[in-house]
């Protein structure tokens, strides 16, 4: 059984190799449908920010830092950081849409992949993390 696994698990990093396909994984993150629909790499991070004195440090700095927005503006994201109570009636629809979607905690990450898969889940506690879900929607 275990080498049968194994076979499974080379053929589909072969097929990576050769026709660019990949399985549904991002450095170990689980790719799920877009969150929101947009016509490019759209990322929203949701936070309270009247829970800003209990975070984390290491979500503090990715909500406030450089990094993330740094990142963003060189690979040409759409990034935006909001309350989960802002008032975003007159955002573009996408961001609402975003805004509204289901989400088990706060800081949350969205991103939104042209439409078409996209990463929903808790913000990551390090850059590190982040960067490599956000890397493996960049082509």
């Amino acid at each position: 059984m275990i080498r049968d696994l194994l076979g499974v698990l080379l053929l589909l990093f072969g097929l990576s190799g050769l026709w660019g396909w990949s399985p549904n994984l991002i450095d170990g993150i689980t790719e799920t449908p877009a969150p929101f629909q947009s016509d490019a790499l759209s990322v929203l991070v949701v936070e309270d920010v009247s829970q800003r004195t209990v975070l984390d440090r290491g979500h503090l700095n990715l909500i406030l830092g450089v990094p993330l927005r740094e990142w963003c503006n060189e690979n040409g994201v759409e990034l935006k950081v909001w309350d989960d109570d802002v008032d975003a009636s007159r955002a573009d629809p996408k961001w609402t849409v975003g805004l509204n979607a289901a989400r088990d905690s706060v800081p949350w990450l969205y991103v939104s992949d042209h439409g078409e898969r996209g990463f929903s889940g808790p913000l990551p506690k390090s850059w590190d993390e982040t960067r490599a879900i956000l890397e493996g929607f960049v082509q």
